[in-house]
Formats: C-alpha cells, sequence, structure tokens
C-alpha cells in the first residue's frame, strides 16, 4: 500500500501498483509492506500504527516546525510595528511556534566542544594562509582555501605571458607574495612551481574543509575533540 502523507496527515491511499509520482505536489509517498489501519483523523503523529521510518517522522516534523513560521516579511512586519506601538506580536508568534513544536535542547558538552575545535581550526586556518607556499625564491605566494581558482588564474597568466613573447622562458611576469609584495621572475622559474602551488592549494582547501566537516559529524563531545587538527 501507498500512503500520500502531508503535514503528518494521510491525504489518500494506493495499491503497489499504482503510479502516484507527480500527482500529488508538496506531499510524500511512504510505501507500506504490512496491513495498515487508518486513523480515524487521518493524522499520523503518534498514531500506533504510523508506517513512517523515525527519519521520515523527524524530516516531516522540521518541514511542519519550518512552515509554522510567518514569512519573512510578516515578521519584518510585526518588528516595525511593535517598536512603534510596544508591543510583541513577533515574539508572541515566533514563541508560540517554538511551543508547538519544541526542538531537543543541544547537549551542552558537545556545543562547547565543538566551539573550541573550531577556534583551533580557524588558528590553524590563519597560520597556514599567512605561511602561504614557499616559492624557493626568497618568498612565499599567497595561498586560498575558499577561492579555488587561484591556481587557473596564474595559469592563464603563465599562458598569455608564453604566447605574448613567443613563449620564451625567459620572459618575466610579475606575482604578489602573501605581504602583497611583488616580485618578477621568470616563466622558467614560475614555470618550476606551478604545478606544486596548484596542488598545494587544492590539497590545503580539501583539508580544511574536511576538519569543518568532522567537527560538524561528531554526534559527542569525544568525538568532537579526537578530531585532529593538521600543523
Amino acid at each position: 500500500m501507498q500512503l500520500v502523507i502531508r503535514d503528518g496527515k494521510v491525504l489518500a491511499t494506493h495499491d503497489d501498483g499504482q503510479d502516484v509520482a507527480g500527482k500529488y505536489p508538496g506531499c510524500e509517498v511512504v510505501t507500506f509492506a504490512r496491513e495498515f489501519t487508518m486513523p480515524v483523523d487521518g493524522v499520523l503523529d503518534g498514531f500506533p500504527d504510523d508506517p513512517r521510518t523515525e527519519e521520515e517522522k523527524a524530516l516531516a516534523y522540521r518541514d511542519r516546525r519550518r512552515l509554522a513560521y510567518p514569512s519573512i516579511a510578516d515578521q519584518l512586519d510585526m518588528l516595525y510595528w511593535d517598536q512603534v506601538l510596544g508591543t510583541s506580536r513577533w515574539k508572541d508568534s515566533i514563541g508560540a511556534v517554538k511551543e508547538q513544536y519544541p526542538v531537543e535542547p543541544a547537549d551542552p558538552a558537545l556545543c562547547a566542544a565543538r566551539v573550541a575545535k573550531l577556534e583551533e581550526v580557524a588558528g590553524w586556518r590563519e597560520g597556514r594562509l599567512a605561511q602561504g607556499f614557499d616559492t624557493g625564491l626568497g618568498f612565499a605566494l599567497k595561498i586560498g582555501d575558499t577561492d579555488q581558482h587561484t591556481f587557473a588564474a596564474y595559469k592563464v597568466m603563465l599562458d598569455a605571458a608564453l604566447q605574448a613573447n613567443a613563449k620564451t622562458t625567459s620572459s618575466v611576469v610579475v606575482v604578489g607574495d602573501v605581504a602583497g609584495e611583488l616580485h618578477s621572475i621568470t616563466v622558467a622559474q614560475f614555470y618550476g612551481f606551478i604545478l606544486v602551488y596548484g596542488s598545494y592549494c587544492e590539497t590545503f582547501f580539501q583539508e580544511y574543509q574536511g576538519l569543518l566537516s568532522s567537527v560538524w559529524a561528531a554526534s559527542t563531545a569525544e568525538e568532537v575533540e579526537a578530531v585532529v587538527v593538521g600543523s
């Protein structure tokens, strides 16, 4: 049996062989393998024979909570008139939704561990950015973990320099270091580290994103503390 559900309520039922794809916009279709007794009012929340998985029920709950909030435009309007009239319509309306759809409070130990670990990650990131990429020529290039196109931009500049100067490796290109100072180097020197530089930036970006993902994926304070931040 297929159940068509919206906002935790069964709107319709269909046999397994029926194609209902796209016929109920905004609804979820759950296939129920065993015999199902329809609740009198169609509402599944709290119904003993609820066929949904815990994940499906949690998702439906979050969606109802989100949709219960006033629109951003309405909230801004309420805030404006609250300031003018000295009322509390915005606070009351938001509070009513939070009371109707309470969220399990966050684990204080987990939150504290995340804050501490994210600060550690931020410190590591800033250190790496300040360090830059050592060119071996007496200066370090600026690296970026948010702009993955840095390497591509340098590659374009290198190609342009080669084309403009009949592809001679003695041509000069200008690059900026971590302090913003400019350095003139030959194409041959530039070409000597450009590929390693690109790989360095990409590895740094992936490592940083991986650390953030690990911190947020951890479900306990112990798991957060076990995340190892690179040197």
